[in-house]
């Protein structure tokens, strides 16, 4: 995403906030996407959560949540290596 440059008096000003973004935002995933990456239903993902072997999702607003999709690929590998291959 580039950075957002605007024009005041012919010089040209970055914001300086974003200077403290990252470069790279972090992907979300709603929950049918979770679904749909890990072959699992919402039961079964709230119990892994509940025992604290699945990332916790994020709040987005007040009702709407999601995942972190780095933390669902680390998940993901961990089950790959956990079984060996």
């Amino acid at each position: 995403m580039p950075l957002e440059i605007e024009k005041r008096d012919g010089a040209v000003e970055a914001d300086a906030r974003a200077r403290d973004l990252p470069t790279e935002t972090p992907r979300v995933l709603r929950l049918p996407q979770v679904e749909a990456v890990t072959a699992l239903k919402k039961t079964a993902l709230y119990d892994l959560m509940r025992a604290g072997e699945f990332p916790r999702p994020i709040p987005l607003s007040n009702r709407a949540r999601g995942w972190l999709a780095d933390e669902v690929a680390a998940w993901i590998e961990s089950r790959r290596a956990a079984r060996g291959s």
